[in-house]
């Protein structure tokens, strides 16, 4: 929110360039003369009722004389001392009310219509306006100008308290009150009235000549603005408008940019925007010196228009900052992080516009307090409305937080298996084994087990054998102690986690499990390394002259030929061999045995073409994430070249 914060602090010089705002004036100083020639402007008092007629019968004087003079030679330093006239006769009415955006407009219809009624009814003596002494007792402190409906009252509360000031009222009713007095104003200017003079007024850009050349049908008023400055005010703002889109297109950033210059670019249209703006209140308020109502449209839209810039202006900074901070190389914007942080940025920056909005509708006089409230009582309807949104956006949140899976990964949930190939807010996308897309709600997906198959560091071979029950005791604990020999010289088996034993008697065969992992975390590779294994199986199975179980359920009509005698017999000799030299493998296999037997079986098999040059072994690669690398194999390739050279 400090972009915002900013924002908001610039504003105030930002659109103290557009129509609608003065400088405030205080009640007991003024601002010096800025020429030579000007009236010693005294401070503006509003203690009683006497002081604030006082202080407007000076101002009323000293800006018929400043105004009677900017006529005959219209100057800058003249203009400005009007202006600061004006300034402190708006600080003698209550605009309290009045929304900030058009105040000072509003303001100046308010003293020229004072200004049209004073110069036609006139003021009483001083000495019979009462002074703050009238009032001590009078908690409703208030004072009509003889013949007027105009009324001074004493503010109660806020910054002027204790002051008078001509009411809120009379801004409502002063200008309807002026429109009804006929008759000529008692002044050396040449106005048939101050309300439809002083809007011909124009700056000293604009020559007096080329005002007073305009057709009559020009000069005459559109809502106390001549119909002429309305045409230049339109026409002023079409130009821009038009001038603002072609250079809004011409640096617009192309998507091939490079990301610090698409951000760059962002930036310009705003900021020339502001400025622009800026330009035109200017010149609207120096130049063109627009007045009435139309005035007060004009700083509205102004206001409007400045604060939906600020908006833009916040929404590109907060926005355009996180996309460059996204772009950096090796940034993948498909990844949850990604997902999130965009999602951060955007519920900053749409707080932040709403902040700068509401500051903008504040200055509009709208309700916006009201507003909140309004949207704090229906925001449990919204809750409600939104909640399975809410649910997958807290379910993103938890597999941030948690996770279990990344773009990239092969996963297993619930009966599918796929790739991740996005995280999103609201959902996650997986590319399943048939090549269909899944997409599975994040709140579904954070609650579910995910088995993540690219996080494991060995793959398991896990299996069930079953032998005949004609196998005698040692051919099967030939089978045992060949198979762990197997596994254990095997170069892709991880030695320490190898478990093959004799798992109990089934229905119809000799049970031996075979538990392993396998050094690998690539598929491809991991079902080579399990098809070599249960190849080696077989050759072991048979080669103690036994075989696998045949199903009890099936009937098998032939003639047994029996068992294998000389094997039978090679197989009982061998192990009445290691039980006399006291090698017997069992229930482990001794430290000499397995670093014996390390290695000593070829894999990949003599003549695989997995087998290049010199024995250099052919790796096929599957990976089961994207940006995880698979395991480097040096040792297991070094043990492999041992291999061959124990064969050779």
């Amino acid at each position: 929110m400090a972009i915002a914060l900013i924002i908001l602090s610039i504003d105030a010089k930002v659109l103290a360039q557009t129509p609608g705002d003065a400088p405030n004036v205080t009640t007991e100083t003024a601002a010096a003369p800025t020429s030579a020639d000007a009236p010693d402007v005294r401070p503006v008092r509003t203690g009683s009722p006497r002081l604030t007629i006082e202080s407007f019968e000076y101002l009323a004087a000293a800006l018929e004389g400043e105004v009677f003079a900017y006529r005959q030679n219209k100057t800058s330093a003249r203009l400005a001392d009007i202006n600061t006239l004006f300034d402190q006769l708006l600080a003698l009415i209550d605009l309290a009310e009045v929304p900030p955006a058009s105040r000072r407009e509003v303001g100046m219809t308010t003293a020229l219509a004072l200004l049209d009624i004073v110069t036609r009814v006139g003021l009483p003596s001083l000495q019979s306006i009462p002074d703050a002494n009238a009032f001590a007792d009078d908690p409703t402190a208030t004072w009509r100008i003889p013949e007027t409906s105009l009324r001074l009252v004493r503010l109660d509360d806020g910054p002027r308290q204790g002051e008078f000031l001509f009411s809120a009222a009379t801004v409502r009713t002063a200008p309807r009150f002026a429109s009804t007095l006929d008759g000529p104003m008692e002044s050396d200017l040449s106005f048939s009235s101050w309300s439809r003079g002083w809007p011909q007024i124009t700056g000293t850009m604009i020559p007096a000549e080329f005002v007073r050349a305009m057709p009559d049908d020009l000069r005459m008023l559109w809502h106390v603005t001549p119909r002429w400055k309305t045409f230049a005010v339109f026409g002023s703002v079409l130009i821009a408008a038009v001038v603002l889109a072609l250079f809004t297109r011409a640096v617009w950033p192309s998507p091939t940019a490079s990301r610090t210059v698409r951000l760059a670019r962002r930036f310009i249209p705003p900021i020339v925007t502001l400025v622009v703006i800026g330009a035109l209140g200017r010149f609207f308020d120096n130049q063109l010196v627009l007045s009435g109502a139309f005035a007060s449209w004009v700083a509205t839209v102004a206001v409007v228009l400045s604060y939906f810039t600020l908006a833009w202006l916040f929404w590109v900074a907060v926005t355009g900052a996180f996309n460059w901070v996204l772009g950096a190389p090796g940034e993948s914007r498909q990844t949850l992080n990604a997902s999130l942080i965009t999602l951060g940025a955007r519920i900053l920056a749409l707080f932040g516009v709403l902040v700068i909005l509401g500051a903008g509708a504040t200055r509009l006089g709208l309700p916006v307090m009201s507003v909140v409230a309004g949207l704090g009582v229906s925001s449990l309807a919204v809750a409600l409305a939104v909640r399975p949104s809410l649910e997958n956006l807290i379910g993103g949140v938890v597999l941030f937080a948690d996770r279990p899976v990344r773009v990239g990964d092969f996963c297993s949930f619930g009966s599918y298996m796929g790739t991740v190939e996005a995280i999103g807010i609201r959902s996650t996308q997986i590319r399943g084994l048939d090549r269909t897309r899944i997409s599975i709600p994040n709140a579904k997906f954070a609650d579910m087990e995910i088995i993540n198959w690219a996080q494991c560091d060995q793959m398991l071979i896990n299996d069930t054998i079953g032998l005949r029950y004609e196998t005698g005791p040692d051919q099967l604990r030939y089978v045992l102690g060949q198979l762990r020999a197997m596994a254990h010289a095997h170069p892709r088996i991880a030695s320490d986690t190898i478990r093959i034993r004799f798992a109990g008697y089934g229905e119809s065969a000799l049970n031996i499990g075979i538990r392993i992992y396998a050094q690998t975390r690539e598929w491809n590779d991991f079902y080579a390394i399990r098809e070599d294994i249960y190849l080696r199986v077989n050759e072991i199975v048979h080669e103690a002259g036994t075989d696998f179980a045949v199903p009890a359920s099936r009937l098998y009509m032939s003639r047994d030929a029996g068992l294998d005698v000389v094997r039978t017999d090679h197989a009982k000799e061998k192990v009445e061999t290691w039980r006399e030299a006291g090698t017997l493998p069992f229930p482990f296999m001794s430290q000499d045995q397995v670093q014996k037997v390390a290695g000593t079986v070829p894999y990949p098999p003599l003549g695989s073409v997995d087998l290049g040059e010199e024995g250099a072994v052919r790796r096929r690669a599957e990976h089961l994430s994207g940006d995880v690398e698979p395991i480097e194999d040096a040792e297991i390739e070094e043990t492999q070249q041992e291999t061959l050279v124990r064969q050779s």
